[in-house]
């Protein structure tokens, strides 16, 4: 099983943990961030794929939490790879999901009408 926490970046501020949550696109993983001090905060959760979501508990796991635990989730951009776990974290935590004005319309499109994406979001 490949180590959840192996960030993409060379240093981090203390307390805050990252996960390389594997994706299917050629850019290949992306950085999801946690802030495990209240309000316990995810950014960018990563795609809907059990692999993804595998490591996403992983990393909740390591700072002893759980998706419930989760208060608040932002979404830096509205690429996939980004957003496609975001609605999975805020049913199972009921925390909102927090997006710059100019990305949320590409969180609220049916992307479920587009077969490439329908697997990869939630």
């Amino acid at each position: 099983m490949p180590a959840p926490l192996a960030p993409l970046v060379d240093q981090l501020p203390d307390g805050v943990l990252c996960a390389a949550l594997p994706t299917p696109f050629a850019v290949g993983p992306v950085n999801c961030y946690l802030l495990p001090e209240p309000p316990v905060t995810l950014i960018d959760p990563g795609m809907y794929l059990p692999d993804s979501l595998r490591d996403l508990d992983e990393l909740l796991h390591t700072a002893g939490l759980a998706l419930r635990d989760v208060k608040l989730i932002v979404v830096t951009h509205g690429h996939p790879d980004h957003f496609g776990a975001a609605a999975h974290v805020a049913r199972e935590s009921g925390a909102p999901i927090v997006v710059g004005r100019s990305e949320a319309r590409k969180l609220c499109l049916d992307h479920h009408r587009i077969d490439t994406y329908r697997v990869v979001l939630d």
